[in-house]
């Protein structure tokens, strides 16, 4: 049943409550910075459309966030997911004082379950109880605020419910590719550009990253994107386009020269066309490999696939140990990003030993690593940080997502958009489990933001409209 629609004007006893905090808040930043009096200015401003203008500003801040990651310096990203977290507790907080619907399921329940089971390992980061450092608790509390903004994000999206068809919102969420397409583009040409927006330079290689703080992020974007421009391909009346934005996401995907984000893409591709292999789907298949093998062959990536015949995985005279050996030694034959990872992942799971059920803390791998980095591998990370009980519980975390997809995949009318997009979906999640093994897909906050809005979009009730349009127009 869809929500009414607010009332013309904002309710006096909410401006109130929410307004008179605000404007102390406000008067105090104004004696501190400039800057503060204006951000806060924007904040309140924000504020008021949104519980003024619900679904457009719900929809505006959704597009929004791909094109801040440029802007980390300046803590945008991080005041951004704090704003949005707090407009959707204060946005609930009225829906239920005021008796008004709120748009929940089961597996939003789930998903909160989890991201609130984190908060115990910064509490006993905090106690002393685990492997960390005490002192690590403010980035410890900042990564499960990072975390459970997934939920928020979830049930934001949830209170759409009724007021927006679902096709509707996932087209409009595609104007969020905007920015991040652009930039990647221009620092894809030999030109000089400000350093807010240039490319990623490492180990003199360029490396394209969009409007993102690193190519890897831009990387797990463009495969969500690609895979819903595939997805808006198969049932619009003009496939033409959306196959379009798709190969030009996987070029500029190529482009990041991103190892994780090239697996996270073949793995895709492979789930989402073998099982329709026939007809005219075998040569978009033999086309997207075609276009993939010439950029290869002429894109620095191809020097970076190269290191890995120095690897134990492509070659027989270097075992696992020695692969550790040789990056040790700072061979500069045998050092690369994999046999780096091989010797960063040895060290964590040597240091397990000493803490193994509860682990050492959330986000403490990196200041704790002999390596002083991330773990590179979401499965090490979480064992490290959560020991053998958080493990489990993020595996079980996993598990929960991909039985949602296949549960609305069965619930869904058979060849449907919405069957069809948790199947894209599906196929996503996959090449996410994949990527977790060499990657840190965990702490791609972009990708994720995006990743909860479908995921809550696909359990919406669909119209069946929109299906019989898509097979008269196929007949």
């Amino acid at each position: 049943m869809a929500q009414g629609k607010f009332q013309s004007l904002v309710p006096i006893w909410l401006i109130i409550i929410l307004g008179v905090p605000l404007m102390i808040v406000i008067s105090l930043m104004a004696i501190n910075s400039t800057r503060n009096l204006i951000l806060a200015s924007i904040g309140l401003t924000i504020c008021y459309l949104f519980f003024r203008y619900f679904e457009p500003t719900t929809i505006a801040l959704l597009v929004l966030r791909s094109a801040l990651d440029i802007f980390s310096k300046q803590q945008l990203p991080a005041l951004f997911a704090v704003g949005v977290d707090a407009l959707v507790i204060a946005y609930i907080c009225y829906l239920f004082i005021a008796r008004k619907k709120i748009n929940v399921d089961r597996f939003w329940w789930l998903l909160m379950g989890w991201f609130s089971l984190q908060s115990l390992w910064v509490i006993l980061l905090f106690l002393g109880g685990l492997g960390g450092d005490p002192s690590l608790i403010g980035e410890s509390l900042r990564e499960w605020v990072r975390l459970s903004s997934g939920g928020l994000i979830y049930l934001l999206v949830m209170q759409l419910k009724g007021r927006i068809a679902p096709e509707r919102l996932i087209n409009l969420l595609f104007l969020c590719v905007a920015v991040p397409t652009v930039l990647g583009l221009l620092q894809t040409l030999p030109i000089s550009l400000p350093a807010l927006i240039s490319s990623s330079t490492n180990t003199g290689i360029s490396r394209v990253q969009g409007s993102f703080g690193h190519p890897n992020r831009f990387a797990d974007f463009s495969l969500l994107f690609i895979a819903l421009s595939l997805w808006k391909g198969e049932h619009a009346k003009q496939p033409r386009k959306w196959y379009v934005i798709s190969a030009l996401l996987v070029f500029l995907l190529l482009t990041t020269k991103s190892l994780t984000g090239l697996v996270m893409l073949a793995v895709f591709l492979s789930v989402y066309f073998l099982p329709k292999l026939k007809g005219k789907n075998i040569l978009w298949v033999i086309g997207i490999v075609g276009v993939i093998g010439v950029l290869l062959a002429t894109n620095s990536l191809g020097d970076r696939l190269g290191e890995l015949s120095a690897t134990p995985l492509f070659n027989p005279d270097i075992d696992w140990q020695r692969g550790i050996d040789l990056q040790h030694a700072d061979s500069v034959e045998y050092a690369n990003s994999f046999n780096w990872r091989l010797a960063h992942w040895a060290d964590l799971l040597q240091r397990l030993h000493w803490h193994p059920w509860l682990g050492y803390g959330l986000a403490t791998t990196k200041s704790i690593s002999t390596f002083n980095n991330t773990a590179h591998n979401d499965y090490v990370r979480f064992l490290f940080e959560g020991g053998i009980i958080g493990f489990i519980a993020f595996l079980l975390f996993l598990f929960a997502q991909l039985s949602r997809l296949v549960q609305l995949i069965n619930v869904s009318s058979p060849g449907s958009p919405r069957q069809r997009l948790g199947i894209t979906l599906l196929a996503v999640q996959v090449a996410m489990l994949v990527a977790m093994l060499t990657g840190n897909v965990m702490t791609s906050t972009s990708m994720l933001f995006y990743w909860w809005a479908l995921l809550a979009v696909l359990g919406w009730q669909w119209s069946e409209q929109s299906h019989a349009d898509h097979k008269k127009t196929a007949t």
